[in-house]
């Protein structure tokens, strides 16, 4: 019976090789990882002392993972984030520090001793954008999202994308918008109205709390969309090209010296020169 108390002690250890297993750890909570903002994860290593007094110190590794390729179990999945710690035999407990991240999403947190995966490790991690940035958001519109293709007297829209110092997009939707402050306007670089240059429009335009900016020009032409948020402008400005509405008839003439003296029997060709109501003439004749 004593040797039996011998080979088999009162408090049993985990063996060496399976250590990882009896780890255990505490990430951070969902919606308390921010951008740019360190934060960290409690490992628990009192379950998983070596069963030798002369281990050498084990390696602990922490990484931040790829949210879509841990989750398709990918066997090399994208590493964002990492550090490695080392470990003394006699720990009980380590606090890791974590970040500061530059990516927000859905991540995963993974943490290994000596190479293996822990007790429930990967587990979700939600890093959550960090404030607007005035210098990284920007202004798009259209398909390609870099110019605006409006008609005069029509009402056309674009729109302000907020990102954080790193580049994500924010999150908060309209929250996010009402907490910034908006000026708005639209600078004419090149008119397409004939005759001498028309007495000068109100350029602002009405920006919305959903980031939105509208507007509505009645003069054909090139515009530069500004916009300041926070009174710091965003670039680059947006490039807006008002094309001339429909032809509009008591502002169309014709020309041409069949007008004046014709032959009869004998084909005659004159040109019909079309305005749209705010007098560009690069519009499309309504014939």
């Amino acid at each position: 019976m004593a040797a039996s108390r011998a080979l088999y002690p009162a408090t049993p250890r985990s063996s060496w090789l399976g250590r990882a297993k009896h780890v255990t750890f505490d990430g951070p909570a969902k919606w308390q990882v921010i951008v740019g903002v360190p934060t960290s994860v409690f490992v628990d290593l009192s379950r998983a002392r070596p069963a030798g007094e002369n281990r050498p110190p084990s390696r602990l590794r922490v990484e931040v993972l790829d949210g879509y390729s841990a989750k398709a179990g990918s066997p090399e999945p994208l590493v964002v984030w990492s550090v490695e710690r080392s470990v003394s035999n006699d720990s009980d407990s380590l606090e890791v520090p974590v970040g500061p991240l530059a990516v927000a999403g859905d991540l995963h947190i993974a943490v290994y001793l000596d190479g293996q995966a822990v007790r429930d490790s990967p587990q979700p991690l939600h890093v959550t954008p960090a404030p607007p940035s005035a210098a990284h958001s920007e202004l798009i519109g259209g398909p390609t999202g870099s110019r605006v293709v409006a008609v005069a007297g029509a009402p056309a829209v674009f729109f302000v994308l907020l990102r954080d110092g790193c580049g994500n997009r924010c999150v908060g939707g309209l929250r996010a918008h009402l907490q910034q402050h908006y000026a708005a306007a639209l600078h004419l670089m090149r008119s397409m109205a004939a005759g001498p240059p028309p007495p000068p429009q109100d350029d602002h335009a009405g920006i919305h709390g959903s980031g939105a900016v509208h507007f509505s020009r009645r003069l054909a032409g090139e515009y530069e969309a500004v916009v300041h948020m926070n009174g710091q402008r965003l670039m680059p400005p947006l490039l807006v090209e008002v094309r001339a509405a429909a032809a509009h008839a008591p502002n169309c003439h014709c020309e041409g010296a069949s007008l004046d003296e014709a032959v009869a029997g004998r084909e005659m060709r004159f040109n019909l020169v079309a305005f749209d109501r705010y007098g560009a003439s690069d519009c499309p004749p309504a014939l």
